[in-house]
C-alpha cells in the first residue's frame, strides 16, 4: 500500500497525460529519451515553466521526479531534469535528487538543483551526503551548502576544516565565511593552519553580517582584522568595512593603522580614509600628524584635503610644497590651490619657473581661484617671472590682458617677449593698435618679432585683414626706418589689397632696407599671385643680383603654391623664369615646380635643361615624373582622378634625351620602360 502511495502522483500524472503520450506531443515524456540531439522537449518544458501557475509548476515538479526515477529514462534527460529542478524544485523533488547524488555521472547536477531548492529539506539532504562524499564530491557538497548560507551546517563544517585534504579544508574555511552566524566566526577562529584562507572568509562574514544589519558583530569582526597581522588587501578590506559602518572608533583606529603600517598600498587607503573626518578634533590629529607619515599615506591624505576643501590643512599643505618627495610635493600643489589662499601663489609662482614639479605648478596656477589670486599673479608677472606670464595666458581675462600688453610695451625684453607670446593667443584687434606700438618702438629684434608675430595672429583671428591692417598702414606715416620694415614684413602676412599697394610702392624704393623687406615680404610671405607682376619685374630688371634672384625665388615659390591658374598661362612663367634664372639653384627650383605642369610643352623645357650638366638629374627626374601616371597626394586626392601621363612626340624625344645623356642606370632603365609604351 505504501508503495502504491509513493508512486500515485506519477501514476496520476501519466493518466492525466495520457491522451497527450497517445499523441507524442508530451515534452516530459519525450524527455526520458533525450539525447543531447533534438532540443525539442528542452526546450518545450522551458517555455512551459515560463509564465506557469502554481499548480502547473506542481505538475511539471512532478513529472520531472518521474524522468528521475525513470530507470530507462537517459542520463542528459535526467541532466535536463535536474536543471529544471534548479529553478522550481520544492522539498517534493528532494528524495529523487538526493538519489542521484550517489551516482558519479549525476551527482554534480543533482547537487546544484538541491543548492537551488530554497526548502530547508535540501540543505538537510546536503549536509547528510557530507559523511558518504569524498574529493572533489564532498569539496562540491561544502561549497553548496555555504552558496546556501545553511546556518545549521556548521556543527559538521568545523571538523572539515582540520581535514588532511587541502582543498576540502579550504572548501570548509571558505563556507563558514558565508555562513554568517557568529557560530561561524567562532569557528574560523579556531582554524589553526595558517595556510588556508582564514582571513578572507572573516572578512567576508563581516560583510554578510553587516548586510543583515547585525552591526555589532560586523564591527568586532572588522575591528579584529584591522588589529592582527593580517595582509594588507585583508586590513584595508576591514578598514573599509569600517568606514561603510560609520564605526565609533574608526577615526583612532585610522589614525593607529596610518602611523604603523608598513604596506604602502595599506598606507594610501588608511591615508585616504584619514582626510575624509571633518570633525575639528580628528583633523587637528592627522595634521599633527601628517610630517611622519609615509609618502603614500601623506598623497593620500592631501587628495582627500583636496577634494573637500579643508581649510584647516593649509598650513601642512604649504610646507609640504617643499617635500624632497616629487610625488608629495605635486600632491601638495594641487591641494594647495584648493585649502590654501592667495598668499600661497609666489611659492607656486616659484615651483613654476623650472624643475621637476614646474608643470604641475604652472598648470595649477592656471586652475587656482579665489580672491586675490589673479592680483598676485599679476603682480608676479610684473616682477618679471616668466612662467607666471605664461600661466596667464592659461586664465585670460580683461584685466589680465591689459597688464600684459602694458609689459609688453615694458623696458625687459624677456618678460615683453613672453608677455607678446601669451597675447599672441588671447589679445584681440582691440589691442592691436598697442602691439603696433611696440613693433615699431622697440629696438630689441627678439621683442619686434613677437610683436610681429601677435599681431599677425590677432588680425587672421579676427577675419577682417583689411581692418586689421590699418594700424599698420597708418603707423607706417611716422615710424622709424626700422619700424617700417616690420610694419612691411607683417603686412606682407596678413595680406590685403592696401598692404599689397604699400608693399609694391616699398619694393621700389630707393632705401634698401624699405626695399629688402618689401621684397622680401612679397617673394617669402605674401599669399597670392596678385604680387607676380611686381616680383617678375624685379626678376628681370632689378639692378641688384640678390634682388633678382630673391624676386625669381618668390614667383616661383607663388607658381608652386597657386593651382587655379590654368597649366598653359604657368608653363609660360615658368619658361620666362627658366631662362631668366641666373643660377642653377632657381632652375632646379623651376623644374620642381614644372613636374606639376602636366602638359608637353613642360617636357619638352625639361628637355632643354638636360644640355647643362648640373642639371641632368632634376630634369630627367622631371621628365620620368612626367611621363608617367601619378596619384595624386593624399590631401588633393579626394574624388579626383590620377594624374595621366604626358605622351606624344615631345615626351618621346625628352626620353630619348634622356638615355643619352643620364648615367643613372636606373633612369635609363624607366626611360627605356616609359619609352616602349
Amino acid at each position: 500500500m505504501r508503495i502504491f502511495q509513493r508512486a500515485f502522483p506519477v501514476l496520476a500524472l501519466a493518466l492525466t497525460l495520457a491522451p497527450a503520450f497517445a499523441q507524442g506531443q508530451d515534452p516530459l515524456q519525450e524527455l526520458r529519451q533525450y539525447d543531447y540531439q533534438n532540443r525539442k522537449p528542452v526546450d518545450a518544458i522551458s517555455k512551459q515553466i515560463v509564465g506557469a501557475t502554481k499548480d502547473d509548476l506542481f505538475r511539471i515538479e512532478t513529472g520531472l521526479i518521474a524522468v528521475l526515477l525513470d530507470s530507462q529514462a537517459t542520463l542528459a534527460g535526467k541532466q535536463e531534469a535536474c536543471t529544471f529542478l534548479s529553478r522550481i524544485g520544492t522539498a517534493r523533488s528532494v528524495p529523487a535528487l538526493t538519489k542521484l547524488l550517489a551516482e558519479p555521472a549525476t551527482a554534480n547536477i543533482a547537487r546544484l538543483a538541491l543548492e537551488r531548492n530554497p526548502d530547508p529539506v535540501a540543505g538537510a539532504a546536503l549536509q547528510g551526503a557530507l559523511g558518504s562524499a569524498a574529493g572533489a564530491a564532498l569539496v562540491g557538497m561544502i561549497n553548496s551548502l555555504g552558496n546556501r548560507g545553511e546556518v545549521s551546517s556548521v556543527a559538521k563544517l568545523k571538523p572539515l576544516t582540520a581535514s588532511s585534504d587541502l582543498l576540502v579544508a579550504e572548501a570548509a574555511v571558505t563556507a563558514l565565511g558565508k555562513i554568517a552566524t557568529p557560530a561561524s566566526v567562532a569557528a574560523l577562529r579556531l582554524v589553526k593552519n595558517t595556510a588556508l584562507p582564514t582571513a578572507p572568509a572573516l572578512l567576508s562574514v563581516a560583510g554578510r553580517l553587516a548586510a543583515v544589519r547585525k552591526r555589532t558583530d560586523a564591527l568586532e569582526v572588522y575591528e579584529s582584522l584591522l588589529r592582527g597581522s593580517q595582509p594588507e588587501v585583508i586590513r584595508a578590506g576591514a578598514l573599509t568595512g569600517l568606514v561603510a559602518l560609520d564605526a565609533p572608533r574608526l577615526g583612532e583606529l585610522t589614525l593607529a593603522l596610518v602611523r604603523t603600517a608598513p604596506e604602502p598600498m595599506l598606507q594610501r587607503v588608511a591615508g585616504r580614509v584619514l582626510g575624509m573626518f571633518v570633525e575639528p578634533g580628528l583633523v587637528k590629529a592627522a595634521v599633527a600628524a601628517f610630517p611622519t607619515l609615509p609618502a603614500p599615506a601623506q598623497i593620500a591624505l592631501l587628495a582627500a584635503w583636496s577634494d573637500r576643501k579643508e581649510m584647516a590643512a593649509a598650513g601642512v599643505t604649504t610646507t609640504a610644497l617643499n617635500n624632497t618627495d616629487p610625488e608629495v610635493q605635486s600632491a601638495a600643489i594641487q591641494t594647495a590651490i584648493r585649502v590654501c589662499d592667495a598668499s600661497v601663489v609666489p611659492a607656486l609662482a616659484e615651483l613654476a619657473k623650472s624643475g621637476p614639479a614646474s608643470k604641475v605648478a604652472r598648470e595649477s596656477l592656471a586652475r587656482m581661484g579665489g580672491k586675490g589670486v589673479e592680483e598676485a599673479l599679476l603682480k608676479l608677472a610684473e616682477q618679471g617671472n616668466l612662467a607666471v606670464i605664461g600661466v596667464l595666458g592659461q586664465r585670460p581675462s580683461p584685466s589680465s590682458t591689459a597688464r600684459l600688453v602694458t609689459l609688453a610695451g615694458g623696458k625687459e625684453p624677456r618678460s615683453a617677449v613672453a608677455a607678446l607670446k601669451v597675447l599672441e593667443k588671447t589679445a584681440s584687434l582691440a589691442q592691436e593698435p598697442a602691439l603696433v606700438a611696440v613693433l615699431v618702438g622697440t629696438s630689441e629684434d627678439d621683442v619686434r618679432d613677437a610683436a610681429q608675430a601677435a599681431v599677425v595672429a590677432i588680425v587672421q583671428r579676427s577675419g577682417d585683414k583689411e581692418g586689421g591692417s590699418a594700424p599698420l598702414l597708418a603707423a607706417m606715416k611716422s615710424a622709424s626706418l626700422s619700424g617700417k620694415s616690420a610694419l612691411l614684413s607683417a603686412l606682407a602676412e596678413l595680406g590685403g589689397e592696401s598692404a599689397l599697394a604699400v608693399l609694391i610702392q616699398a619694393a621700389t624704393s630707393s632705401d634698401d632696407e624699405l626695399k629688402n623687406a618689401a621684397l622680401s615680404g612679397l617673394a617669402n610671405a605674401w599669399g597670392d599671385l596678385r604680387a607676380l607682376p611686381t616680383l617678375l619685374k624685379i626678376g628681370k630688371s632689378g639692378t641688384v643680383k640678390s634682388d633678382r634672384v630673391l624676386a625669381q625665388r618668390g614667383c616661383l615659390r607663388l607658381l608652386d603654391a597657386d593651382e587655379k591658374l590654368p597649366a598653359e598661362q604657368k608653363l609660360s612663367q615658368l619658361s620666362e623664369l627658366f631662362t631668366l634664372a641666373e643660377r642653377p639653384e632657381e632652375k632646379r627650383q623651376a623644374l620642381s615646380v614644372l613636374r606639376e605642369v602636366r602638359l608637353p610643352g613642360a617636357v619638352a623645357l625639361a628637355a632643354k635643361a638636360l644640355d647643362n650638366p648640373e642639371l641632368v638629374a632634376e630634369a630627367a627626374d622631371a621628365i620620368l615624373y612626367l611621363a608617367a601616371p601619378q596619384e595624386l597626394p593624399a590631401p588633393r586626392k579626394r574624388d579626383r582622378k590620377p594624374l595621366a601621363a604626358v605622351t606624344g612626340a615631345e615626351t618621346k624625344a625628352a626620353l630619348d634625351k634622356v638615355l643619352a645623356t643620364s648615367q643613372d642606370e636606373k633612369v635609363r632603365a624607366l626611360a627605356r620602360k616609359l619609352r616602349a609604351q
